[in-house]
């Protein structure tokens, strides 16, 4: 969706990405995605069994597609959560803003 000044905005909804969406999310200014949990945690919470992502998971993706910035959406974490976020980010070497 164009947002104004040239400026993309993409929304995949409650699942994960598939490729027929790449020229929807490639390049996009702001990509909303869901990320079911973190995935040092993927084992408690399931979400592939679940047909979703994790954080790992959406991260990778947006460093991928050159997304710029990520929103993460239907989170479901242990306490600590914050900080595992930073930590996988991290772990994907993406330097993107996180909301």
């Amino acid at each position: 969706m164009d947002i104004g000044d040239g400026k993309k905005l993409t929304c995949l909804g409650d699942e994960p990405y598939s490729p027929f969406e790449k020229e929807y999310v490639q390049n996009s200014d702001w990509l909303l995605h869901e990320a079911f949990c973190h995935y040092s945690q993927r084992d408690i919470f399931d979400p592939y069994e679940k047909n979703h992502s994790t954080v790992k998971d959406t991260y990778k993706l947006a460093e991928k597609l050159d997304v710029k910035n990520l929103t993460l959406s239907h989170r479901r974490y242990k306490p600590r959560s914050k900080k595992r976020i930073v930590s996988e980010r991290r772990s994907t070497r993406i330097q993107r803003s996180l909301l």
